[in-house]
Order: structure tokens, then C-alpha cells, then sequence
């Protein structure tokens, strides 16, 4: 078995490390690798990308020794009498419990996935404990888009964003039924129904909600392409409105623009009335007698012939009476 272990190391597969403070005395590290110990797993643990993990062993006593390292050989720390020792890639984010080997590792990350190994060693005898991680991320709130098979049934779909994570789960409510999966087939029947889609991974949740009804705005004909009937009616009012609206505004306006010229025209007539009459006194002199003058009413043609004969005798028998004298 020794030929195996130096080979790894050699091959720089068993990381021992160095840090700041200088080279680092690995007769502990030997005694930790050859050495019989007992051993067990623990269960999966979960951790929150960008959040902490903590690991807690049951341990009574004090340890002489501990070394907490990754599944791939690369060392986190080693304590012993000679003090501690941080591991390059995890010095800045680990902290270390002397008393009880509980580490804590801050700010994780999905590299930071994987089976991590104590070992410690109390009088003599080693032990060994393998904690398996994975680092996931929080659940996003889900969105519901609806496709109708016909006017009585439709399929809802649970979708979230991100990437795929198979430890995802989904669960919808309704009515006191629960049912599995991110599709679920509904009956149109009752347009008031609601539907919950729960989604949810091992350490966080999230819940999104759909009115049966809602269905009816996103109707898919058999091109595939999305039309909203009630969308498309409130479009075809909105246009027939903005077009009567801008046909009543001209109207009005043209209306407005032929009353606004009517009073500019009449305005100048007036004005340029006025403007002739002050220039031309005899001509307003004039206007004023025509004014007060009354006016006489209009005599018949059989009238205006009577009195013309009338005339003419007037004037013979005129005549006549100069002759005789």
C-alpha cells in the first residue's frame, strides 16, 4: 500500500500543502493515511449558493488531530500540536472549531459540490467521517401559461427560470385535490376555479396561482401562433375609436376655423366700412339722411298710369285758357 500512497502523491493527486506561514510537517498527514480508522457517512447535505454550509461530527472529546480535506485530495485544514493549517484554496472562507472539529465554509459556490472527509484522531485510535454536499440555488417563482385543447379543456404548465434542476418538484392544488408534475390537465367548466402550482427544492419554495377563466385570454388556433380574442377586441375598439376621434376633431376644427374666418371677414368689412365713411364725409352724410328718411311704400303701376293722365288733362285745359284770353 506505501508504494500506492506515494504514488498518488507524487502525481499530486493527495494535495498536503503549503502555506504562508512556511512548510508544513506531514508526519501527521502519513499517520492520518495509513493508519486503521473507523468510519462512517453521513447523510446528503444541501447549501445555498452564495450562503454558508456547516458541518457538526459528534465528537465528546477534544481531538489531538483533525483534517478535513475534498473528495478529489485537495486539503481544507489540518490541526494538530503544532497549530493549524489552511489549505491555499479555502483559507479565506473556512473557520474552524478546535474543540469539536466543526467547520464552517462561507460563500459557496457550485464548484463546491462534492464529498468532503474528517479525519481526527483521539488517543491513538483514528476515526473518519465522509459528509456528501451539493450546493443548489433558490427556488424562482414559477409562471402558469395555459393551452386550451377546446372550449371545455385546457393544459396548464407550471415553468420557473433558470437552469434545469432535477431536484425540483412540483405540486398543484385545487379544490382540495393535490396532483404531481408540471403539467396538469384542468375542465373548463367553471371559469372560477383556481389552481396553485407549488415548486420547490430541498431548501427553498415558491407558489404561483391561475384563474381558470384566464385561459379564454390566450387561445391557440391550430397555426400554433397566440391569439387573444379579448385582446383583439379591445384592439379593433381602440382603433375604431382613435379614427372617430381624429375624424370628429377635424370636423370640429374645420367648423371652428370656417366660424373663426366668418367673423374675421365680416370684422374687416366693418372696419374697412368704417374706414371709407371717415374718408368720404358727404358719403356719410349721405347714409345718415338715407337712414332717417322714411320710407314711402311702393305705388302700383295702375297708379303711377292714372296719375300721369290726370297730368296730361291738367295740362291741356291749361293750355286752353291761355288761348281764350
Amino acid at each position: 500500500m506505501v508504494p500506492v500512497v506515494l504514488l498518488l502523491y507524487s502525481l499530486g493527486h493527495v494535495d498536503l500543502g503549503i502555506n504562508s506561514s512556511g512548510a508544513m510537517n506531514h508526519r501527521y498527514l502519513w499517520m492520518f493515511l495509513f493508519s486503521s480508522f473507523v468510519s462512517a457517512s453521513q447523510d446528503l447535505k444541501y447549501a445555498l449558493k452564495g450562503q454558508e454550509i456547516n458541518f457538526k461530527p459528534s465528537i465528546n472529546k477534544k481531538p489531538d488531530q483533525i483534517f478535513w480535506l475534498f473528495h478529489d485530495g485537495r486539503g481544507l485544514v489540518l490541526f494538530n500540536d503544532e497549530g493549524e493549517f489552511k489549505f491555499s484554496s479555502y483559507e479565506d472562507r473556512i473557520i474552524l472549531d478546535h474543540n469539536t472539529a466543526e467547520l464552517t465554509i462561507y460563500n459557496v459556490t457550485y464548484e463546491d459540490s462534492g464529498s468532503y472527509i474528517l479525519r481526527w484522531k483521539i488517543n491513538n485510535e483514528d476515526y473518519r467521517l465522509k459528509y456528501p454536499v451539493e450546493v443548489i440555488d433558490n427556488v424562482t417563482k414559477p409562471n402558469i401559461s395555459c393551452k386550451m385543447v377546446d372550449q371545455n379543456q385546457a393544459f396548464l404548465e407550471c415553468l420557473t427560470e433558470g437552469k434545469s434542476d432535477p431536484l425540483l418538484k412540483f405540486k398543484w392544488r385545487s379544490q382540495g385535490t393535490e396532483q404531481t408534475g408540471p403539467i396538469l390537465k384542468i375542465n373548463l367548466s367553471d371559469e372560477q376555479d383556481v389552481y396553485h402550482c407549488d415548486v420547490s427544492n430541498p431548501l427553498t419554495n415558491e407558489t404561483a396561482s391561475f384563474l381558470a377563466k384566464d385561459c379564454f385570454l390566450n387561445k391557440i388556433p391550430q397555426d400554433g401562433i397566440l391569439i387573444s380574442t379579448d385582446m383583439t377586441s379591445l384592439l379593433v375598439t381602440g382603433i375604431t375609436g382613435i379614427v372617430s376621434g381624429f375624424i370628429l376633431g377635424y370636423i370640429v376644427r374645420r367648423k371652428f376655423q370656417c366660424s373663426e374666418l366668418f367673423k374675421i371677414i365680416r370684422a374687416k368689412y366693418f372696419e374697412r366700412q368704417k374706414t371709407t365713411e371717415a374718408a368720404n364725409p358727404k358719403l356719410l352724410k349721405e347714409k345718415r339722411s338715407f337712414n332717417s328718411e322714411p320710407k314711402q311704400p311702393p305705388i302700383s303701376q295702375e297708379k303711377q298710369n292714372l296719375g300721369s293722365g290726370e297730368d296730361a288733362r291738367d295740362e291741356d285745359l291749361s293750355q286752353t285758357q291761355e288761348l281764350d284770353s
